[in-house]
């Protein structure tokens, strides 16, 4: 059972790293920081300027599936969906240096849009996913995304457990918000309400 998943902190949003990042990283004393503009985030030793202004957040993801690398029955190493509940079942993936896990995000039309359109308008900055006030990655853009998934790699069972948990309060709060309905507290079983496409 799924109760109070969700919390103030427990924020996903995707926004872009500074433009003078590969700069900032080898610390330029010329370049300069607004830090009214920019906040710190640190991943692997390395320091990110990241802007403050959120180009998509947990509204624009309408789904998530979990996956993890392993040999299937026929014994072919492949991304095989995996539920939440058969996590908890197998205690060496919730180890904290267990960060076998990929998200499969689904992007609502709207994300879609919004994905396409700051993904086709940077290319060559980075487009930081942070979860938790902790960034996850910041992928360099090569080219537009024009579909509407996007896979995250290398992630731990609290990752996805706190993804889980924000999208499905996400479609929760936007299915009750739709239907004229009030929804404080929120507590449910993951397999009677699915909101969206999710694997929990």
């Amino acid at each position: 059972m799924l109760s109070n998943a969700y919390s103030e902190d427990t924020i996903l949003t995707f926004r872009l790293v500074h433009p003078d990042q590969d700069r900032l990283s080898q610390r330029s004393p010329e370049v300069k920081i607004d830090k009214n503009q920019y906040e710190l985030f640190l991943k692997d030793n390395e320091n990110f300027w990241i802007d403050k202004k959120v180009e998509l957040d947990i509204k624009d993801i309408k789904s998530i599936v979990i996956k993890i690398w392993t040999r299937s029955a026929s014994g072919r190493e492949e991304y095989l969906p995996i539920t939440l509940e058969q996590i908890d079942r197998t205690p060496e993936l919730r180890s904290p240096s267990m960060n076998a896990f990929t998200a499969s995000l689904f992007f609502t039309k709207q994300g879609a849009k919004k994905i396409q359109n700051v993904t086709e308008k940077n290319i060559n900055r980075r487009l930081a996913v942070i979860l938790n006030k902790r960034l996850l990655i910041a992928p360099r853009i090569l080219d537009k995304i024009s579909g509407d998934e996007i896979a995250i790699a290398g992630l731990s069972y609290e990752d996805i457990k706190s993804l889980t948990g924000a999208i499905n309060h996400s479609a929760s709060r936007a299915m009750m918000t739709r239907h004229g309905m009030e929804c404080n507290d929120l507590s449910f079983h993951a397999d009677s309400f699915a909101p969206c496409e999710l694997i929990v």
